[in-house]
């Protein structure tokens, strides 16, 4: 019967000519198609925010816009339609297990941290995205090496020495390789401009100093600080007030047990809500977006914090399904 299947036949068994034409005309209106849709999408609107409040832009299907505008340049890769995802399961999420009582089960502290303040951000992990640090020259402020520069050095190799790092602890803990890497070594305590206390219970002669003073010694006011990173044993309770509100992007902190609401413990020695450290990090527009027990002791947890501009906060939202 011969090979028929590369040339098309009719019911009548006469060869078609015309079936490649159609084919190919068919193929032609598909592209043509497809060509005008895309020509459309092109300046839809989309929302973005400013900072008085809701604002129009004209972006394309792929702006990037909003993401950038809400995370003051940091973010500017991410598509409008992904950032407003991302925004909305923000806005729907619940830090507390027990809204109506927040503090509740503070008694064990390993097992409120556990029922509590997960991660409503994504941006993994102990640092959100280090390379995007190397668009700019950086500030990092690091409190509480202990004489460790695996975060410092770790940092420097990723995003290299034009950020500048501050590293501050009690000890002598300098490197001669510092000055070469831009690491800036200063043998001083963070202390507390409100909880004088906290201050003199340093009584070896140390050099501790709030915030506000060390910013000033190193003519840092002003500057933004891409990174603050604190792990210095329990100060976090005493001097939070002092650096919550500094136009600090990223916080990198370990926290160290909980405080009571109605005594003194090893945490701190005033009675205080644990909610007002973490409430005031949210009044500041930041996100968490890690989450992670100290294997050593499991009442100390590492928490990473992402600073948003207030737009992103713009209004309440419903929970959404993934």
């Amino acid at each position: 019967m011969g090979d028929r299947t590369s040339t098309p036949y009719r019911s009548d068994g006469k060869t078609s000519r015309s079936s490649p034409k159609i084919f190919a005309g068919a193929c032609i209106l598909a592209v043509f198609v497809a060509i005008s849709e895309y020509r459309s999408s092109i300046g839809n609107l989309s929302c973005a925010f400013d900072q008085e409040g809701p604002t129009v832009v004209e972006t394309t299907r792929w702006s990037t816009a909003a993401a950038s505008k809400h995370s003051f340049g940091f973010f500017d890769d991410i598509p409008d339609s992904t950032w407003e995802r991302m925004r909305r399961k923000a806005l729907s999420f619940e830090q507390y297990a027990n809204p109506a009582d927040p503090n509740q089960g503070w008694e064990k502290p390993w097992r409120w941290y556990l029922d509590n303040l997960q991660p409503e951000f994504t941006c993994p992990h102990w640092v959100c995205d280090p390379h995007r640090l190397m668009k700019k020259d950086c500030l990092v402020y690091s409190f509480g090496s202990k004489g460790q520069y695996d975060f410092e050095d770790g940092l420097i190799d990723i995003v290299g020495q034009h950020c500048e790092i501050h590293v501050f602890d009690f000890g002598s803990f300098d490197r001669t390789e510092n000055s070469e890497r831009n690491i800036h070594y200063h043998q001083w305590g963070l202390g507390s401009s409100y909880d004088r206390q906290y201050n003199d219970a340093f009584i070896n002669g140390e050099e501790i100093l709030s915030f506000s003073e060390i910013q000033d010694k190193l003519k840092h006011k002003g500057r933004t600080i891409d990174l603050l990173k604190i792990d210095c044993e329990r100060c976090e309770w005493a001097n939070y007030k002092d650096w919550v509100g500094v136009d600090a992007r990223q916080i990198l902190i370990e926290i160290h047990g909980i405080p009571s609401p109605v005594k003194a413990t090893k945490s701190y020695r005033l009675p205080m809500n644990a909610t007002d450290f973490f409430d005031a990090l949210t009044e500041q527009s930041f996100v968490t977006f890690n989450k992670e027990v100290n294997v050593h002791n499991r009442e100390c947890y590492e928490f990473s914090f992402l600073k948003l501009d207030e737009p992103f906060w713009a209004d309440r939202l419903t929970p959404i399904s993934d």
